[in-house]
Order: structure tokens, then sequence, then C-alpha cells
């Protein structure tokens, strides 16, 4: 058995960054609070970590863009792209994808005592025309105005932008070089960047808080610094590389930090601002030998590995927990304790 090659290494090393793409997501899910009343300093800091947790979809964006066109430029002189490329995503993507929408739409509403409290409604039924947005992989266009349809499967919006995404890249990547693909790149993160200011846009936004925050046009920057990344890392040495993306990396976490709210309705430079963080985090992920080393690591890498079923699945398994388990175990072990139920 032999070694793993450099390149094979630094890869790897891209389960790790999915792991905390997957781990922050699940900060912000179970922890994350807009509002904490009198926090001592550990409790804030706690809370501003998970408030972080929001942008985890931002880093799964830019990793997809990368991901995907590099699949997509290595494969570009065989036979069959197109086909070979959408059965392997389907085969992929699907068959969990829609396992999951039939469990909650058909199967769940058969519990009716939990019904309500799964489905977001009363009698536990959510009707064919709002699951058409799921089925058709269109649901981040519905819930843009409407987040909260189907709460346990409101985070399916940046499923559905992928898939639209996937739908077509391939052809983009297919016919132009990879020159004109990485202006094409570029002239798309400036054109978004610009269509998220348009004052009719800023006029949605302000009355819609998702309106930026799940439409397509508005997100398709990050999934291009991950395509732009993929044409550099094949064409650019990677030392290169590292020596832009430290200061990058640092500078635009520095303007994060001081600027960054958890709140769609910041998105108009700060969706720009979290690709540029995210892609400088990815380069130095494939340059760096101790970067690549730490998103290596067992638990990291194990928690990129099931990170697809895991972002599925993860609101009903909190909803199962606390409607089956929780409040159970409270009403028995905490009957009348102020913290427990009433």
């Amino acid at each position: 058995m032999t070694g793993k090659t450099r390149e094979e290494s630094h890869l790897a090393a891209l389960d790790g960054l999915r792991g905390l793409a997957i781990l922050l997501v699940l900060l912000f899910h179970m922890f994350a609070r807009p509002e904490i009343q009198n926090p001592n300093w550990m409790t804030k800091t706690f809370n501003q970590v998970t408030l972080f947790g929001w942008t985890g979809v931002d880093l799964f964006f830019v990793l997809s863009g990368f991901l995907i066109t590099r699949i997509l430029l290595d494969a570009k002189t065989s036979t069959n792209f197109f086909k070979v490329f959408y059965m392997r995503r389907v085969l992929r993507i699907f068959p969990l994808y829609y396992l999951s929408l039939i469990t909650v739409f058909w199967l769940w509403p058969l519990f009716k005592s939990h019904a309500g409290a799964l489905n977001g409604n009363a009698g536990g039924h959510v009707g064919l025309t709002e699951q058409l947005w799921y089925w058709l992989n269109l649901v981040n266009w519905r819930t843009a105005f409407h987040p909260m349809i189907v709460p346990l499967l409101s985070h399916y919006w940046t499923l559905s932008i992928e898939e639209q995404f996937y739908a077509v890249w391939p052809a983009v990547v297919y016919f132009l070089n990879e020159k004109r693909l990485a202006l094409v790149s570029m002239a798309g993160i400036v054109s978004v960047l610009i269509l998220r200011n348009l004052p009719i846009v800023q006029a949605f936004a302000a009355t819609h808080d998702n309106f930026l925050y799940r439409l397509t046009p508005f997100r398709m920057d990050s999934l291009l610094f991950g395509g732009l990344l993929a044409i550099l890392y094949k064409h650019v040495d990677g030392a290169k590389l590292l020596r832009w993306a430290v200061p990058i990396f640092a500078v635009s976490l520095a303007l994060l930090i001081w600027k960054a709210q958890p709140s769609a309705a910041q998105g108009a430079i700060t969706f720009t601002g979290f690709a540029v963080f995210y892609s400088s985090l990815l380069t130095i992920c494939l340059t760096s030998k101790m970067a690549g080393a730490i998103f290596r690591t067992r638990l990291l890498r194990g928690m990129g590995k099931y990170s697809y079923s895991v972002y599925l699945i993860h609101p009903s398994v909190l909803v199962l927990m606390d409607a089956l388990i929780i409040r159970r175990l409270q009403n028995h072990l905490l009957p009348g304790h102020p913290m427990g139920p009433n």
C-alpha cells in the first residue's frame, strides 16, 4: 500500500473543512441566541461563536464551487461528459434528499400527537402545492418570502441553490476555455455584488429578511469564488497562492468580526465578505502543511464525511429529541421544577 501523494493529502483536508462547515451550522441551530439577558463574558463569547455559525452555509457554497469546477475541468476531455457528471450527482444527492421529503411529508403526519410541532401547522399536513417547491429543488424561491412554511425543511434552500448551480455550470465549463471561464467567474462575482446593492433590491430586502439570503442570483458569488479558485489552484504555484491567501484571510476576518451581524439583511456587502474569507481559508487549507494537518484530524474529517446526511436531518433529530425524549424526561424527573415544564 502506497502513501498518499501531496495532492491527495491536501484534498483530503477538504473533508475536514466540510466538517467545520457542518459544525458551524450545528452550533448555530443548537445554541445560538440573538439576545441573552445579562450574560457573563464566557456566555457572551460562546454565543458570539455560535451566532457566527450561520455562515457555515457560505463555506459549503465555496467548497461546492471549488470541488464541482475541479471535477468538471478534469473530466472535460472525457466522453459522456454531461451524462457521467449528472448521474454521479443524482446518485449521490437525490436518494437521501427525497427519502427525507417522503419522511416529513408522508410519514410524520401519521404521528398525530406530534405532527403539528414537526411540520409547523396544526394538522401536520403540507399541501401538494407547497411540497412541489421541495420536490423540484426550487424551495429557495418560495422561502425567500415565507421562510418557515415547513420549519423542519427551512434549511433546504441551500440545497436548491446548489442544484440550480449544478444544472447550469457544467455547460459553462464545457463550452469555455479556462481563461474565459475565469473571466466569467469574476464578472459574475462583481455582478452579484452590484445586483445586491441596487436600490430596488435593497427595498425588497428591507421588508423581507430572507430575500438576499435565499435567492439564487444573490448567492452565486460564493460558488463562483470556489470555481475561480479551482482554476487558480490548477495553474498557480501553491506557495504563491498561500502568500496572497494569508493576509486576505486575516484582513477579511478582522473586517467581518467588526462589521458582520447574524442577519441576512446585512448581505449586500457581508455575503461577498464571507465568500472572500472562506475562499482564503480554503486556499490556506490547500497550500499550507500546518492547516492541512489540522483539517485532516479524524474528528473533522469524520464530520465532513457525513456532513450531507447530518445537514439534511439535524433539525428533525433535534425536534424529535425534544418532543419524544427531553420533554418526557422533564415531566418525570423535574415535576414542579422552575426550569421544568409548567
